[in-house]
């Protein structure tokens, strides 16, 4: 993966590779398509894929883009200047990529992303918006900020 690819553009390439594969003859298995996948990332990705799991032990393909997406979920974080739309639609795209893998994402875990990526700034205009209620699902986190 060169440092221009994102993650997620880097795992498509791989796919859609994989898909072609058949056309030719070729069928490439699960074990082999991660191996390949975990020795094209950069070193950046050594730290998350040596604590998720052992050497001995590699999830399936599916099993590897849901464990990524649910990293970049986790590490969305507002940029210093502030702007709400961008960095709430950042966490929307990779909502809606999950499905695709038969993952679902709770809108509390949704919300709770959104809070703990807010700057200071944001964190405290959320709390006279929100007061004293449970936290807001996603579309009324939406409403509230835009």
């Amino acid at each position: 993966m060169s440092r221009s690819d994102n993650i997620i553009s880097y795992l498509m390439k791989i796919t859609q590779i994989r898909y072609q594969l058949p056309a030719i003859g070729e069928k490439v298995e699960d074990a082999e398509l991660v191996h390949v996948a975990l020795n094209g990332f950069t070193k950046s990705w050594e730290p998350f894929f040596m604590r998720i799991f052992p050497q001995e032990h590699l999830p399936n393909w599916e099993s590897l883009w849901k464990m990524i997406l649910k990293k970049k979920l986790r590490s969305i974080h507002m940029s210093r200047s502030g702007n709400i739309t961008s960095y709430l639609m950042k966490i929307t795209q990779i909502r809606d990529q999950l499905p695709a893998i038969g993952e679902k994402v709770e809108d509390v875990e949704l919300v709770n992303v959104a809070l703990n990526g807010f700057t200071k700034s944001w964190e405290l205009f959320f709390m006279r918006i929100f007061p004293q209620e449970h936290l807001p699902n996603w579309e009324r986190l939406w409403d509230g900020c835009i």
